[in-house]
């Protein structure tokens, strides 16, 4: 038969012991390792495990810290009363967020807000009474001054109506310069002026034959046609109210030794005009 085989890991020794086992078993560790990590912590260096555990702790502190400063804001400015720390230089702390406030009374958030509201609220009744008081007294003013006692005399005095003077230098403008004659041609008489500066006046209009041949030789419907297209000008300041619808034309003669015995026909003309100042007093 075979030799039974030796299974015994450890080969048999003739000398065995504790130092003997533990040098068998050195030969076959490494320690390069554990040298190394060893020198590494020798030398100062951290391990990232190590740096990521004391951020998290500065990191944890940071919020400790900021929640107790946030309590302590809120505790403070809500206090009903700031007797307690009075004495601290807070005052412009407590009215922080209110603005164009003076917290010369040293007054909490919560004093300043009750007090503010408290002077709006009697504000807004003073004003309320005010109100109640002179809104009747408008309303009776306005009606007043729609009556038609008040808009007669607003129409007779204000400062917008136009000048009397102003209206008629400009009709006598418009006569003088409407023909070559200088106004010898247009007589007019009879002037009035109403409230509404309407001007009412009778004006005849003169000139020549229909059989005068001469070169400049018109007619008084033509002389009347050109004084009619001067006042619808853009302007003239004039509105006609009653446009004529027919021109007659009468025999004239005159014993003036002007200019006007030359003339032989005469239109006669009511006019109704309509005055508006392009600059109102």
């Amino acid at each position: 038969m075979p030799p039974a085989e030796d299974n015994q890991f450890i080969p048999k020794r003739e000398e065995s012991g504790v130092n003997a086992l533990f040098e068998e078993l050195g030969s076959e560790l490494d320690y390069g390792d554990i040298a190394k990590q060893k020198n590494e912590i020798s030398d100062g260096k951290k391990h990232p495990l190590e740096w990521t555990v004391l951020g998290l702790g500065i990191v944890f502190k940071i919020l400790i810290v900021g929640t107790f400063v946030s309590a302590a804001d809120v505790s403070i400015r809500n206090q009903n009363s700031s007797d307690i720390i009075k004495s601290l230089p807070l005052c412009s702390y407590y009215s922080m967020g209110v603005d164009n406030f003076d917290n010369i009374d040293c007054r909490t958030y919560t004093e300043i807000d009750s007090s503010l509201k408290g002077t709006r609220a009697a504000l807004e009744e003073e004003l309320g009474i005010g109100l109640a008081k002179l809104v009747p007294q408008k309303l009776l003013v306005q009606n007043a001054l729609k009556s038609q006692e008040v808009q007669y005399i607003l129409a007779k005095t204000s400062t917008n109506r136009v000048s009397i003077n102003e209206m008629l230098n400009k009709f006598a403008d418009l006569r003088t310069t409407a023909t070559e004659y200088e106004g010898q041609d247009i007589e007019c008489s009879g002037y009035a002026v109403n409230e509404k500066w309407e001007l009412s006046v009778s004006c005849g209009f003169l000139g020549f034959s229909i059989t005068n041949t001469a070169e400049k030789a018109t007619t008084s419907r033509t002389t009347a046609i050109t004084f009619l297209d001067k006042l619808r000008a853009p302007g003239s300041g004039f509105k006609i109210m009653n446009e004529p619808k027919m021109l007659e034309m009468q025999q004239y003669s005159s014993s003036d030794p002007g200019i006007k015995s030359l003339f032989t026909t005469r239109t006669t003309l009511n006019l109704k005009l309509k005055y508006s100042s392009p600059n109102p007093l």
